[in-house]
């Protein structure tokens, strides 16, 4: 968690480098430069998805992709062919479902972050195996959540990344315990607990997004 939570700093409250003072505009500068990095990053958390999935994430009512109403997110576009990577239908974490009513169009608006996660990745002194790359994100709050909801009900945790398919084709029903109710729940309360160590993480709240906003102070 204690790593997750500093991605997201690392795009809130950015420093200078050894140590070097940055004035309110250079730190908005650099907040709305990694803006996009921040929405992958809660792309990524709240879904699980896989990167080209998560960059894929878009409220175009022509896409069908946002139903707001079931609070239920199709991953896979409409009229985009399922592949053996399967996109499937998932519910959406309220923290995040809030962050698609208010997007119009894609939710990231760059066709990829990857530059800039390698970035994070060198300033924060995480390593950049293969394993590290942009499925770092999906790979940690699968890890976790299995920890939380345990090996008897981790199917939810299969559909949730993909792995299989939901038994159901209820939208309404997917939030039921019995079927990614407890993923979802496990998710939830990560995000919780990012947004507690990192203030504005997915609420948006945050001075220095008010700081990006008004411009300098």
């Amino acid at each position: 968690m204690t790593e997750l939570a500093s991605m997201f700093r690392y795009c809130l409250r950015p420093t200078g480098p050894n140590g070097e003072v940055w004035s309110d505009r250079m730190r908005s500068r650099q907040i709305l430069h990694r803006r996009q990095l921040l929405r992958f990053l809660q792309a990524s958390v709240a879904t699980w998805a896989r990167p080209d999935a998560a960059h894929d994430i878009s409220t175009a009512p022509e896409r069908d992709q946002w139903i707001s109403k079931a609070r239920v997110l199709r991953l896979n576009p409409k009229g985009r062919r399922q592949t053996n990577k399967y996109r499937p239908e998932i519910p959406v974490p309220e923290q995040f479902g809030k962050l698609l009513d208010a997007t119009e169009g894609n939710f990231v608006e760059v066709n990829s972050v990857r530059k800039a996660f390698e970035a994070m990745l060198d300033e924060l002194g995480l390593p950049r195996q293969r394993e590290t790359g942009l499925k770092l994100i999906r790979r940690s709050v699968a890890h976790e959540v299995r920890k939380r909801i345990g090996e008897a009900q981790w199917r939810q945790g299969e559909i949730m990344l993909g792995h299989r398919k939901a038994s159901t084709s209820d939208l309404y029903a997917l939030f039921d315990p019995a079927n990614l109710g407890l993923a979802l729940e496990a998710t939830t309360a990560i995000i919780e607990e990012i947004e507690k160590l990192v203030p504005g993480a997915f609420t948006g709240t945050a001075p220095e997004l008010k700081l990006v906003e008004g411009g300098r102070k």
